[in-house]
C-alpha cells in the first residue's frame, strides 16, 4: 500500500473550527472505545481528538420505534444545542471509519463544497424509500445515494436537520431508520445544494459500498473519482471486510508523522 499522506498538503485553516464526534450510544464506554480503535488511533495520527456521542444515553423512550438507531437523531440534537451556529461539526460512525487528513484539510475541503451540510454518498440505495430514488438517479456519479454514517456541517444547519428528521417521525415515517430519514431530508432539499450537498466526487468521504476490490488495490485514492478522500468509511469493516479495514488502519498508523 502507498503512503496515505502522499500528496497531502496542509492548508491555512484553523483546526479549532472543527469538532469531531464518533457515534458511541452505549453504557459501556470501554466497549465502544475498543471497537472504535482504528478510527480513534488514525484520528490521533492527524492531530484529531474525536469525542464519543451518546455514551450513557437512555434509549428507552425510543422503544416504540422499530429502529433503535434513531437515537442518533436525538443525541445529535442534544449535543448541538449549546454550540454556536457557525461551529463546524463532523459526526460519523466509529467501528468502520479511518482518518486520512488533518482538521485543517477536512475543514478546507468542506468549505470548498460551498454548502452548509455535506453528506457522504455511496453506490447502493439502502434503507431508504423507493419513492425518493428518482431524484438521486439524475446525479451524474456512481456515488449518488445518501449514506448517514459520515456527515459534516455547520451546527445551525445540522440542528435543523436533526429537528426535521425527528419531526418526520410524527408524519408517518416512524418505521424508518436514520438513513431513511436523512434520505428524505436530502430529497426534500435536493434543489438547494448551497444548503445540503452529497459528496458525489468523494472529495472528503469515501463510502466503500461495492468498492472492496478498488479499496484493496488503491486504499488512499479513489480510482473511480480520482480523488484522495480524507475519511474512509469501510463498509463491512467490522464484519466481512474486517481484515482489509485493519490492514489499512495499520498502514496509516505506520506511515509516520502527519503533514505539516
Amino acid at each position: 500500500m502507498n503512503n496515505p499522506r502522499e500528496g497531502a498538503q496542509a492548508v491555512p485553516t484553523s483546526e479549532s473550527d472543527l469538532l469531531v464526534y464518533l457515534w458511541g450510544i452505549s453504557d459501556d464506554e470501554d466497549w465502544i472505545r475498543a471497537n472504535s480503535r482504528w478510527s480513534l488511533d488514525t484520528a490521533r495520527v492527524f492531530g484529531l481528538a474525536p469525542r464519543l456521542a451518546g455514551i450513557g444515553y437512555d434509549p428507552r423512550p425510543l422503544d416504540r420505534y422499530e429502529h433503535k438507531v434513531l437515537a442518533r437523531l436525538f443525541v445529535l440534537r442534544e449535543l448541538l444545542q449549546p454550540l454556536p451556529d457557525s461551529q463546524i461539526v463532523l459526526i460519523m460512525d466509529a467501528f468502520d471509519t479511518l482518518f486520512l487528513g488533518t482538521g485543517q484539510q477536512i475543514v478546507a475541503t468542506f468549505r470548498n463544497q460551498k454548502t452548509q451540510i455535506l453528506v457522504s454518498a455511496e453506490r447502493a440505495y439502502t434503507y431508504q424509500w423507493a419513492e425518493y430514488r428518482h431524484k438521486f438517479d439524475t446525479i451524474d456519479s456512481p456515488y449518488r445515494y445518501v449514506n448517514a454514517g459520515t456527515i459534516i456541517g455547520y451546527a445551525g444547519a445540522l440542528r435543523y436537520l436533526a429537528q426535521t428528521c425527528i419531526a418526520y417521525l410524527g408524519q408517518g415515517f416512524a418505521h424508518g431508520n436514520d438513513q431513511g430519514l436523512l434520505g428524505k431530508f436530502v430529497f426534500d432539499t435536493f434543489d438547494t445544494p448551497s444548503f445540503v450537498r452529497l459528496d458525489t466526487s468523494c472529495e472528503l468521504f469515501w463510502v466503500t459500498t461495492r468498492d472492496a476490490e478498488a479499496l484493496r488495490e488503491s486504499p488512499f485514492r479513489n480510482p473511480v473519482t480520482d480523488t484522495r478522500p480524507l475519511i474512509l468509511h469501510v463498509i463491512g469493516g467490522g464484519r466481512e471486510h474486517a481484515q482489509l479495514y485493519r490492514e489499512i488502519g495499520q498502514s496509516i498508523l505506520g506511515a509516520g508523522d502527519p503533514p505539516r
